[in-house]
C-alpha cells in the first residue's frame, strides 16, 4: 500500500489523507475535485467569465433573442407573419 500523509485542504480546511508522492509533487493540495474546482474560480473567475460572454451572446440588441445558424437573430432568418 502507498505511504499516506495527512493534509489540511485549502478550499474548506478538512484533514485528508494523501498520497506522500503526490505532497512531494506538489499536488495533494484539495480534498476533492470539487474544493480545487471552488478554489481555482475564486483564483481565476474563468467560469463566470464564460457564463457573462454565453449569456451575452443571447442579448441582441435588435431583439431579436437567440442567433440563428447563419449568424444574425432568428428574427432575421424566419419570414414575419404580419407583413
Amino acid at each position: 500500500m502507498a505511504h499516506m500523509t495527512q493534509r489540511r485542504c485549502k478550499c474548506c480546511g478538512d484533514t485528508f489523507m494523501a498520497r506522500t508522492a503526490d505532497v512531494n509533487r506538489g499536488w495533494a493540495k484539495f480534498c476533492s475535485k470539487s474544493c480545487k474546482a471552488i478554489h481555482q474560480e475564486r483564483r481565476t473567475g474563468q467560469y463566470r467569465a464564460y457564463q457573462e460572454r454565453r449569456d451575452s451572446r443571447y442579448d441582441d440588441p435588435r431583439g431579436g433573442g437567440i442567433a440563428g445558424p447563419y449568424g444574425g437573430s432568428e428574427a432575421d432568418i424566419r419570414p414575419d407573419p404580419h407583413k
